[in-house]
């Protein structure tokens, strides 16, 4: 299911490399799994994204999600974007 969200994504922006991160959500349930945890590693690993999982219940990676997703952000914007010139304003 992730891969298929992820190629509409990839198709509707019409760029092969995007940011984003895999979440796997309520690791607390370990009993209840649906995914493995080397599944979710593999998969970011393919789509050369962050993967981790996280639990609410018990605090784990909730703030580390916005880090990563952030993260993300940086690692793929352009390299070739440079940074906006500073322009000076002169008052006579």
């Amino acid at each position: 299911m992730i891969q298929i969200v992820y190629d509409k994504i990839v198709d509707f922006c019409g760029v092969t490399d995007i940011p984003c991160v895999i979440v796997g959500s309520k690791s607390d349930l370990s009993q209840n799994r649906q995914v493995q945890y080397n599944e979710g590693q593999n998969l970011g690993k393919q789509l050369k994204t962050a993967w981790l999982e996280t639990s609410a219940k018990e605090n784990y990676n909730v703030g580390k999600v916005f880090e990563d997703c952030l993260a993300e952000i940086e690692r793929k914007a352009s390299p070739n974007q440079a940074e906006p010139q500073v322009s000076r304003c002169v008052v006579m």
